[in-house]
């Protein structure tokens, strides 16, 4: 799947009011930071905070 594709994917959530997990944020902060894009990995890392159980970790990631 291009990223493009995930966030995409990630305003049909969102628009359903589907509520992210740790798992969800920490695949769209990866590929953020694949992407270069470090200014959206920090924007996503602080929502992940803000709505989620906590901050997302490496540990995360299988």
């Amino acid at each position: 799947m291009r990223f493009s594709s995930a966030r995409d994917l990630l305003a049909e959530m969102l628009s359903h009011n589907i509520a992210l997990d740790q798992y969800v944020y920490a695949s769209l902060i990866d590929g953020s930071i694949r992407n270069e894009n470090f200014d959206e990995a920090k924007d996503l890392f602080e929502s992940s905070i803000i709505k989620s159980e906590g901050p997302v970790s490496s540990g995360t990631m299988p």
